[in-house]
């Protein structure tokens, strides 16, 4: 019978946690007050680890879905082009740049929230708001995953026309989502104690979203999609593409202290 070794491996912020619950424990030993403290904490830290886990897989899932079907969606082309490309790739890029800092802003809040020295008990009802705002966005993003759909094997090749089609929907369910996570943000902002680099991340990033779904509602309405000249690139695509680049800058620049603190040791 072959020798299977497990390894867990844990990201910087988990080994962190632990550490400080252990270091706790090892301080409250003798003192039955620390010991359960120290013990609450580790629970804490336990408990959030696995929602962080859990957000953290979905949102996997979601991303390799979408690469795989933008792959499937080029492969079934009935001819290559530059606009057909972009298309395919735009959405791809665009989800991933707010999946790495929805990610990164799951993460921190909930260690915010929930593991501050002066955190409130957690309720029922507060958790399961957090799960219920955290589990909304990660399912909006399998759903925009899943959007450009290849053909079956045996069915006609995908055509141009069929690829603004998923544009066009891809860009009404990704303002819906920004919507969505406007309302989230707005419950999470007004609900409780939050210190102030937690209220001026919230508020940037509703004005952010608010911006993206007009831009995005506004090209999707009323611009004629078309390829560039030179480039041939679909200019929506394009337009999508640059738009959440230009997210992704304006997000990690200022609310860079909310996903990182830098506080010296």
């Amino acid at each position: 019978m072959p020798n299977v070794t497990l390894q867990i491996q844990l990201t910087d912020a988990e080994r962190a946690g632990l550490e400080a619950a252990a270091a706790a424990a090892v301080a409250a030993v003798g003192n039955p007050d620390q010991e359960r403290r120290a013990r609450i904490l580790a629970d804490r830290v336990r408990a959030l680890d696995q929602i962080k886990r859990l957000y953290a897989v979905v949102l996997g899932f979601a991303l390799t879905t979408g690469i795989t079907n933008a792959y499937l969606c080029e492969r079934a082309l009935d001819k290559f082009s530059w606009e057909a490309g972009s298309i395919v790739v735009a959405p791809v890029i665009s989800s991933a740049s707010l999946m790495v800092l929805f990610a990164l802003g799951a993460e921190r809040f909930l260690d915010r929230r929930y593991l501050q020295p002066d955190s409130p008990v957690a309720t029922r009802w507060s958790l399961f708001i957090d799960l219920f705002t955290l589990g909304l966005t990660a399912a909006w993003f399998v759903i925009l995953s899943n959007i450009f759909q290849a053909p079956p094997p045996n069915a006609p090749r995908l055509s141009l026309g069929e690829l603004r089609g998923f544009q066009a929907h891809f860009i009404k369910y990704l303002v819906v989502f920004y919507l969505l996570d406007i309302f989230c943000l707005a419950i999470n902002l007004f609900r409780g104690r939050a210190d102030p680099e937690h209220r001026r991340a919230h508020w940037i990033w509703i004005w952010i979203n608010a911006a993206c779904a007009v831009l995005l509602f506004l090209a999707n309405r009323y611009i004629s999609d078309m390829a560039l000249p030179l480039v041939g690139f679909s200019l929506i695509a394009t337009l999508l593409t640059a738009i959440h680049m230009i997210r992704f800058a304006v997000d990690y620049r200022h609310t860079f202290k909310f996903y990182y603190p830098l506080e010296a040791i």
